[in-house]
């Protein structure tokens, strides 16, 4: 399953929120009235920074797997068919490329979402951010790297995590908007499934866009977010390769995750994902060792006691 950075930042942020409430809690369990209070609050937070390092060890040894197969590119090894490898090139189509509906960037894949914010609040006061998904979709059209000695097809949807757009415009999102609004709605579990159902299957095209709800109104609150890949950029794409069709797919065995696009060329991808393991692995070590050490130190106390 390939790694992309917005998981090791989101990974990295939970390992390092679990340290902090640890210290807050053990200064809360060493000034509080009541022990046994304080015991159970270290225990399940021992408990929760086990879990955080355990997922950042996950995160980390995924990392390397990606890191490892960009050691291979690097080194000019031939990839095994079935097998998680790393392929550079320069991305071409040899269709009519899309065009992206927030920006209106010439692509040959992208991505985008609309939400409406607005804040909720509560009766005793105060009151909290509630962000819901209006438009969700995804589309691609035959995309491929264009490497020294072949031509590699991308086959199924990517992760775009690093291609995100600069100011959406928002005329252009309600035009696509109010084109959607003629189409039926679907339900959050539909919407789940399908796009679950994207993540699994490999495509050489796709062409989906979700309509859940109305933005109300379209000059305020609206939060946009779109991604794209243009032509002619020059990345490295991590998936299984299957060597009979020359093409890159969907990762097996982890079906849920997506082929990776890392921008920039195989020797600089390397050394930023390898920087990401080597962070993750630091995270998950401080963790676990925090989470296990609370765990013990009072029936280590108790012995002395």
């Amino acid at each position: 399953m390939p790694v992309r950075s917005l998981l090791l930042k989101n990974l990295l942020f939970l390992g390092l929120t679990g340290v902090l409430g640890a210290i807050g809690l053990a200064v809360n369990w060493s000034i509080s009235s009541d022990p046994g209070i304080g015991a159970i609050m270290v225990i399940m937070l021992a408990g929760l920074l086990v879990v955080a390092g355990m997922f950042t060890g996950w995160g980390s040894y995924l990392a390397g797997a990606d890191r490892r197969a960009l050691e291979r590119l690097c080194r000019g090894d031939p990839p095994k068919s079935g097998c998680l490898e790393a392929i550079g090139g320069t991305v071409s189509n040899d269709t009519e490329q899309l065009i992206s509906p927030l920006t209106g960037t010439q692509c040959v894949a992208y991505e985008y979402s609309i939400h409406r914010a607005r804040l909720v609040h509560h009766s005793r006061g105060g009151g909290r951010r509630r962000r819901t998904l209006c438009f969700d979709g995804r589309h691609m059209t035959d995309m491929y790297l264009d490497c020294p000695d072949a031509r590699i097809r991308i086959a199924s949807f990517p992760s775009l995590e690093e291609f995100i757009s600069e100011k959406p415009d928002l005329k252009l999102a309600q035009q696509h908007g109010e084109r959607l609004e003629d189409e039926p709605t679907v339900g959050i579990l539909s919407y789940l499934s399908q796009r679950r159902e994207c993540n699994r299957t490999n495509y050489y095209r796709l062409s989906k866009d979700w309509y859940l709800t109305q933005p109300r109104h379209w000059d305020e609150g609206i939060e946009m977010d779109e991604r794209v890949v243009p032509s002619g950029i020059t990345l490295c794409a991590i998936g299984v390769w299957n060597a009979d069709l020359e093409q890159l797919e969907t990762p097996y065995p982890w079906r849920f995750s997506r082929i990776s696009l890392e921008p920039g060329d195989p020797e600089e991808v390397r050394v930023r994902i390898g920087e990401g393991a080597y962070q993750l692995a630091r995270v998950s070590l401080w963790c676990l060792g925090l989470g296990y050490g609370m765990m013990l130190i009072r029936p280590l106390l108790n012995l002395f006691n």
